[in-house]
């Protein structure tokens, strides 16, 4: 016989020779929380950790149909710069970059509304951080 056959034999043989080890048990007992065990510490770092309640965050959709006026429209977009961070240190390129594929971008109709919005929420910005 080659020596590889005769190093699997060997291999094998040694394989069947060595003692099992014995079957761990899941009994409830081991499942327990007690002060030592990994569900113990796992249960006491999820109730440190736990989050408190927020309220829900208000989401702004576009109506079918549009927005009834343009004061709700305005709002809306508006409500999109806010929600993307935009303050008065962004330019409308980059305002532009951020929000444009989302839905929201559409609630005005023209470029010109849409800039004027902006401008609104820059100053807006501008003055809340000075005072």
């Amino acid at each position: 016989m080659s020596r590889y056959a005769d190093c699997i034999r060997a291999w094998s043989q040694k394989l069947m020779n060595s003692p099992t080890p014995p079957p761990r048990s899941a009994s409830p007992e081991n499942l327990r929380p007690s002060n030592n065990n990994a569900l113990a510490a796992y249960s006491a770092r999820q109730r440190e950790t736990s989050t408190p309640t927020t309220k829900p965050v208000e989401t702004v959709v576009i109506p079918p149909g549009g927005f009834s006026n343009h004061e709700k429209a305005e709002e809306a977009f508006m409500y999109l710069l806010k929600r993307d961070g935009v303050d008065e240190t962004w330019t409308w390129d980059q305002t532009m970059r951020k929000i444009i594929m989302d839905p929201l971008y559409k609630a005005l109709e023209t470029l010109a509304q849409k800039k004027a919005a902006f401008e609104k929420v820059r100053t807006h910005a501008c003055r809340s951080g000075k005072d």
